[in-house]
């Protein structure tokens, strides 16, 4: 297996959200898409006769971002909702759409959220789509690495019914808790009640 290809980006300005101020002459080694070292400028050791140099005076490194909140397999706007019951093939497509975004704009953790279930035809199981994204994306170093709440758990009423899981009492809960992390979340969603009945807060 060929080793990936070195590239040195030489005295950029790095903002580490450690403070309020830029670190300035930081040079960062890449092999491939890792970053294997970051030095100042100054002190940056004996390179390999064929890395690549790229001078990145004037450019500022940010660290990957997070999305803490998203749903990547649901396209946003003010009927959001509603687009949880398009056909999942179209809500995967969303995904990778979504995707490609959270990429260029940097962002390389997600949270989501809530996803629809739909039947995976894998093994005919239904569970949230968001799981089956973030297997995709494991394996694809574009897209951002994503932690899954599953599909949404909430008292009956409070969304549409067939979009989330319904838990009307404590063992209800507790029993859509441990389908949702049987499937595989990382974390529930609980979408809870205001202090109407049919309005969330």
């Amino acid at each position: 297996m060929a080793r990936p290809r070195l590239t040195l980006y030489r005295d950029a300005a790095l903002a580490d959200a450690r403070g309020p101020s830029l670190q300035k002459g930081v040079s960062v080694l890449v092999a491939g898409r890792r970053i294997v070292a970051m030095r100042p400028t100054s002190d940056e050791g004996i390179l390999p006769p064929e890395v690549r140099v790229i001078d990145a005076g004037g450019s500022t490194i940010v660290p990957g971002m997070v999305d803490a909140h998203s749903h990547v397999t649901l396209p946003g706007g003010s009927h959001w909702i509603d687009r949880g019951f398009d056909p999942p093939e179209e809500l995967l497509d969303v995904a990778e759409r979504n995707g490609d975004l959270l990429g260029r704009a940097g962002v390389r953790w997600a949270r989501d959220v809530g996803s629809p279930a739909a039947v995976d035809p894998r093994d005919g199981k239904k569970r949230a789509l968001a799981l089956r994204v973030r297997e995709r994306w494991s394996r694809d170093s574009t897209r951002p690495q994503i932690r899954v709440a599953g599909t949404w758990i909430a008292h009956s009423g409070v969304l549409q019914p067939g979009l989330d899981i319904e838990a009307d009492d404590g063992p209800a809960l507790l029993a859509a808790a441990k389908v949702q992390l049987d499937d595989g979340a990382d974390l529930l969603k609980l979408y809870l009640d205001g202090p109407k009945k049919e309005e969330a807060p």
